[in-house]
């Protein structure tokens, strides 16, 4: 049976006619894949649903991104359109190696007392609203390129508004290329665009220029991003995002130290965020410094479940060389994945260490499968010892500028293992790498 056009839950309406979620009558912005993932939960109120099942609602066949991440994203936007925080949820129940259930009592509205409501509501609807409805409209056209001609597509009046909108969109495209939901092709381009329009509209706002120097660093590999980081962290000195932007760029250059300083300054601004101390836990680990980044990245496991960093925490312990440990966190990974248990015992009979290789670069195989970063494939097949698939994705990296590349290729512990090799030192001149390493030597950079 169809579901109704309209869904009440709390203060939130679903009006999935509309395509909306309204918060006590107003609009809440929500992305297309949040939105789905939303619609699928609260039409099956109290029920278990999968994250399989979300993929395939959300990412129908042939379709190639990293799903654990995508789904991740998705399910992180919807908690935030609600404002449901996951360890204290009134709306979705995170049911750890399961999936998810909404959980809030959901009211379905009658056809006739929807259209009644519509009808009071678009009578009474003050102007400027229609107005900004418009606005988002016109936001939308220019960032996607669709439904109006370039030359007409006017942007709202240059206003503080107008610019937080473009920034916001330009924040949001980022997001879903670092989520690996959409092609660095297909983001970067539309998130530059709002990102710069935010800025012409409003040349102090710090979050459209961190935007800007995300899509220099990662798309253009342009080291002059530095300077829109310097100007964001003068205008918002607060700004955690600007702070772990600065950290990317500094552990791209190979200043691993100077990076850390970046991200703990995020980290204090935003100290009970996961994802912030999961990046944190990164910039130690391509620090070399393995225990305060395996250390991070339990706190974040701890408080994320199952869907936390486990993985990367297999990698900071078999840096140390605690294989044993190591092991163990890969079995609790393969079981959240679904692996079956006599598999991983088969896995496991010749030792940790030896197991541990069977499990990267089964990883790589199960991942690639579902659309990961080829960065992160690389550096799974590299710490597995397969060198040759590890530069042929890295080359695939570099051909489709994958988000990360330029701060994992020669910052990653395990890419690091292929300096020398010709193919590798291509991939670092091309990329602008190899000469910024001569620069450093002659002259260091000073971290702000």
């Amino acid at each position: 049976m169809d579901s109704p056009p309209l869904l009440r839950f709390s203060v939130f309406e679903l009006d999935l006619e509309r395509a909306e979620l309204r918060k006590s009558g107003r609009r809440v912005p929500i992305a297309q894949q949040p939105w789905k993932a939303l619609v699928l939960l609260a039409t099956r109120p109290g029920r278990l649903v999968t994250r399989d099942e979300i993929r395939q609602a959300l990412w129908p066949d042939g379709t190639h991104v990293d799903f654990e991440r995508g789904i991740n994203f998705c399910l992180s936007q919807v908690r935030q359109a609600l404002g449901d925080p996951a360890r204290a949820s009134h709306f979705v129940e995170t049911l750890p190696r399961l999936g998810y259930r909404f959980v809030a009592d959901v009211h379905p509205q009658p056809e006739a007392r929807i259209q009644a409501e519509r009808g009071t509501t678009d009578a009474v609807r003050p102007r400027r609203w229609r107005w900004l409805a418009a606005a988002c409209v016109a936001i939308l056209a220019v960032a996607s390129g669709h439904g109006v001609p370039r030359r007409a597509a006017a942007l709202p009046p240059r206003t503080i508004d107008g610019a937080a909108s473009q920034a916001a969109l330009a924040r949001l495209l980022l997001d879903q290329g670092e989520a690996g939901l959409r092609s660095a092709a297909e983001i970067m381009p539309r998130a530059r665009v709002a990102a710069l329009a935010a800025l012409r509209a409003d040349p102090a706002n710090a979050d459209a220029r961190v935007s800007l120097a995300l899509v220099k660093l990662h798309y253009d590999w342009d080291w002059d991003a530095a300077d829109d980081l310097d100007r964001a962290l003068e205008l918002a000195p607060g700004s955690a995002r600007a702070h772990l932007a600065r950290a990317e760029y500094l552990s791209a250059r190979g200043e691993a130290e100077a990076a850390v300083e970046s991200a703990r300054r995020a980290a204090a601004i935003e100290p009970l965020c996961p994802t912030v101390r999961g990046d944190l836990g990164w910039y130690y680990y391509v620090a070399h410094r393995f225990e305060e980044a395996a250390s991070e990245w339990r706190a974040s496991v701890a408080v994320q479940g199952d869907g936390g960093p486990r993985d990367r925490l297999v990698d900071a312990l078999r840096q140390m060389g605690r294989h044993e440990e190591a092991w163990g966190e890969a079995v609790a990974t393969m079981r959240h994945a679904g692996v079956p248990a006599s598999d991983i015992q088969d896995l496991g009979r010749p030792g940790a260490e030896a197991a541990l290789r069977g499990f990267l670069s089964g990883s790589a195989s199960f991942l690639e499968r579902r659309g990961a970063s080829p960065v992160r494939l690389a550096a799974l097949h590299a710490a597995a010892g397969e060198d040759a698939s590890a530069l042929e994705l890295l080359e695939r990296a570099s051909r489709e500028r994958s988000w990360g590349l330029l701060g994992a290729l020669r910052a990653d512990p395990d890419l690091g293992r292929l300096a020398g090799q010709a193919r590798y030192e291509r991939l670092l001149r091309e990329t602008g790498l190899r000469p910024q390493v001569l620069a450093l030597l002659a002259a260091p950079h000073q971290a702000y």
